[in-house]
């Protein structure tokens, strides 16, 4: 049996509810594995404190280590890595492309 104009209607409208929420989680999802993918291996101990929770429509990508905002940023004897600011940037650049995911994924 087809759906009524008014059912279409209700599930174009959760739809659209839902959409911001998956957005934000596909482009968290793909920052979170970048910056792990980019982040200097000497123990692994750097890469597995990568910690990321997604909320109702924002996300939260850190590493509590105290040393990684160092390898992030550099310092007076270290050339900095970029493995957050940069996967942001990516993503951020590619965001048509996240965008066209997240609202593909069922």
């Amino acid at each position: 049996m087809s759906q009524s104009f008014s059912e279409q209607c209700a599930a174009w409208a959760a739809e659209v509810e839902a959409a911001p929420q998956k957005i934000v989680a596909e482009a968290a999802e793909e920052i979170f594995e970048r910056a792990k993918h980019r982040t200097p291996v000497l123990t692994g101990r750097l890469r597995d404190a990568w910690q990321m929770e997604v909320g109702d429509a924002e996300a939260t990508i850190h590493n509590d280590l105290p040393y990684a905002e160092k390898v992030e940023h550099g310092s007076s004897k270290q050339q900095p890595q970029g493995m957050l600011g940069i996967s942001v940037a990516e993503v951020a650049a590619e965001s048509d492309a996240v965008v066209a995911r997240a609202l593909k994924r069922e």
